[in-house]
């Protein structure tokens, strides 16, 4: 038997690479196969059958072609001992066989969260994490459930697994559609991997057709329900459950999301010229100023979880413990519905301010709850918002930041790691105008640079997994724009990567933009806007930025993006260099 590999330069990719394919020969009898590995061309040594190089892109790939031969080796061994004839697909066929039943499922899907991980704070926020360990405990459920193991092979998943898994989670674990999608989606994900990887033989699951589905909005209590959640009556040794009925109805009364009542302390509760209590916080998702006027019921519920022991308004209880309490509550209330921490604010938006005598409409465009058309909200606003008291004074902001150092550094860290990499993050100051234009401006250079690193660092140099590129347009900051570049990157090609990085900078400064990239992204830009415009958070923004800085970012925005130039992104990026403004800190591995 012989066993060669070698490029199939036809069949290039667009960073450049060939697939790396195989051919077995016993006697007359030829099979060909794919390794699932690719390399470019002029790093492939045809004599050996290798990579050249030490790199770390070489020893993984010519570790998994030895792997691949070794797996070829004991298949042909194998089919020898059987004592029967065979030629080169029967070796084919059973080393790819071989190979597919040692490969796990839950294992590889492991691999992929690890890899994950990795990248926190690059590319990925750690709160993005808990999706992928959430999609990992419903396939072991169901693995578990349906075949009594922890995991399951490769060659043993068939077409129908997908859909066998819908129906457990849909039905007996009680998710929604949405939400299973996602769990979908990571197991396409691993299953394209496992492909690519030369771990199984097709690509499973990628014709597979799984609806979006829509997240259900939350519903509200009812004045029936709200009064049994009041009238509980909870012993001495139910204080956590007291606590979180108590919480809830606050939230009931305020329509404060729960990260913002962990957060109150006295300081938020002020009095207006009437003698009336008001909330007064900024929302922590958003930072948009909130102002909420107490209700007598409110009221009654702070004096009785005050405690001169702590500086929070409430008492403090975490999430998981909060949401078990109410799920508790639900059934000890008798309430027919399973109800989460937000049906509190639609509770206020619905019934509690209908109570006061205000409409429905009015509450829900005021609160931004489900959607909004702008042209009824301006004028609410302007009269529900723009109008609370403000005892008489005008908010301003005290300018206690420290000035910025005019610098223009490198500063190289070394730690001890149990993963060798290097944590690259160079940050930009510099001013922009204020406006609509600078804004889309700063926005597009970012997407024209992450689209030029992709190509240069991770496709051409296999640099990094991703570059993450963000800006920052802030009228308060002095200076009031801020561009951040990051990535993780081997040790050893971190020389050879930050000349391509500030390079990639020039070039966009000296005009040498792709017309083809300008394009895309604004096809991009406008798509994106026209989702974004159906998310409440959209609008809080618009509405803040028109108020507080009479600066309106939504007007013509597409008329914008139409006539955006290379010029217009050129100029950014040569007031980012002409700013001389730049910190680089990089930590490297011991």
């Amino acid at each position: 038997m012989k066993v060669l590999l070698y490029l199939k330069k036809s069949g290039l990719d667009k960073s450049g690479k060939a697939p790396i394919m195989g051919r077995i020969t016993i006697g007359r009898s030829i099979a060909q196969f794919s390794s699932k590995l690719s390399c470019n061309p002029d790093l492939w040594n045809p004599r050996e059958s290798r990579m050249d190089g030490k790199s770390r892109e070489a020893v993984e790939i010519n570790g998994r072609l030895e792997n691949l031969l070794l797996s070829i080796q004991s298949a042909y061994q194998s089919l020898i001992d059987k004592a029967l004839p065979f030629d080169a697909t029967d070796v084919k066929e059973q080393f790819q066989g071989c190979v597919q039943a040692r490969c796990m499922l839950i294992e590889r899907l492991d691999m992929l969260i690890k890899e994950k991980e990795s990248h926190i704070g690059i590319d990925i926020k750690e709160e993005s994490m808990s999706a992928y360990h959430s999609t990992r405990k419903r396939l072991q459920e169901f693995i578990q459930k349906k075949y009594h193991v922890s995991d399951l092979a490769f060659s043993l998943l068939t077409e129908n697994f997908i859909y066998e898994l819908q129906t457990f989670c849909l039905g007996e674990l009680g998710h929604q559609q949405s939400t299973f999608f996602r769990v979908a989606a990571d197991l396409k994900t691993v299953c394209r991997q496992a492909y690519r990887e030369g771990l199984t033989d097709t690509l499973l699951f990628d014709k597979a057709h799984i609806e979006r589905g829509d997240k259900k909005t939350p519903k509200a209590l009812d004045k029936e329900a709200l009064d049994k959640l009041k009238a509980l009556c909870l012993d001495e040794l139910e204080k956590e459950m007291e606590t979180a009925r108590d919480v809830f109805l606050f939230a009931c009364y305020t329509g404060a999301a729960y990260c913002d009542l962990m957060e109150l302390s006295k300081k938020h509760l002020i009095h207006d010229d009437a003698g009336s209590l008001w909330l007064k916080f900024n929302r922590q998702n958003t930072g948009v100023l909130c102002r909420i006027k107490l209700l007598p019921e409110a009221v009654r519920l702070i004096e009785k979880m005050h405690s001169d022991e702590r500086e929070t308004l409430l008492p403090c209880i975490k999430y998981k413990n909060y949401q078990t309490c109410l799920k508790a509550l639900r059934l000890r209330a008798g309430i027919s519905f399973p109800f989460t921490t937000h049906t509190a604010r639609h509770t206020f938006a619905t019934l509690i301010t209908l109570e006061q005598g205000m409409p429905i409409e009015t509450v829900s465009k005021m609160l931004l709850v489900g959607n909004v058309n702008i042209d009824s909200l301006r004028p609410l606003l302007c009269q529900y918002v723009a109008s609370l008291p403000a005892a008489g004074r005008k908010e301003s902001f005290a300018n206690n930041l420290p000035e910025v150092r005019n610098v223009n550094e490198t500063h190289v860290f070394t730690k001890k790691m149990n993963t060798p990499s290097a944590l690259v993050t160079i940050i930009y100051t510099f001013d922009l105008p204020y406006t609509p234009k600078s804004n889309l401006a700063l926005d597009a250079l970012r997407r024209v640079l992450t689209i030029a690193f992709t190509d240069s660092i991770r496709e051409e140099k296999g640099g990094a997994y991703g570059v993450g590129v963000q800006g920052e347009l802030d009228c308060n900051s002095r200076p009031n724009s801020l561009l951040k570049i990051g990535f993780r990157t081997d040790p050893e090609k971190y020389a050879a990567l930050m000349p391509i990085v500030y390079r990639q900078l020039a070039h966009v400064a000296q005009g040498r933009i792709n017309p083809e990239s300008i394009g895309k992204i604004k096809t991009y830009l406008k798509k994106a806007h026209q989702q974004e415009k159906l998310v409440n958070d959209y609008w809080s923004n618009i509405l803040y930025q028109q108020l507080r800085y009479c600066i309106d970012l939504h007007a013509d925005y597409e008329a914008l993006v139409d006539q955006l130039s290379a010029a217009d992104i050129q100029q950014v990026a040569q007031a980012i260099i002409k700013s001389n403004r730049r910190i680089e800190i990089t930590m490297k591995s011991e």
